[in-house]
């Protein structure tokens, strides 16, 4: 079997509790911040004109000057090429993911 390396680690997330009960929580916890907001509305302007550079010849003359990739935390890590590995499924293995599942 041939599996992909994580290039992102996630060994510090905690797989066993929750970090808050979600009953508890108030809704205000998941609403948009004016960060979240700015970000958004930064996302928006980037797609709409990628979409008018693509698709209106009057703005091919900006061909190049947007950048087709968002940047996030990640962006370095994941220009890297992915490490395939080979592994053997064992009975350990096997009993490691159904404890999970």
């Amino acid at each position: 079997m041939m599996a992909v390396q994580d290039r992102v680690n996630v060994e510090d997330l905690s797989v066993q509790q929750p970090l808050a009960d979600l009953a508890t929580l108030p809704n205000s916890n998941f609403l948009p911040s004016a960060e979240d907001d700015y970000s958004m509305r930064c996302d928006l302007i980037q797609v709409t004109s990628l979409i008018l550079i693509k698709h209106l010849a009057a703005f091919k003359c900006f061909d190049g000057l947007i950048s087709e990739h968002f940047v996030h935390r990640y962006s370095d890590i994941m220009k890297q090429k992915s490490v395939v590995v080979r592994f053997r499924l064992s009975m350990s293995t096997i009993d490691f993911y159904t404890m999970f599942n």
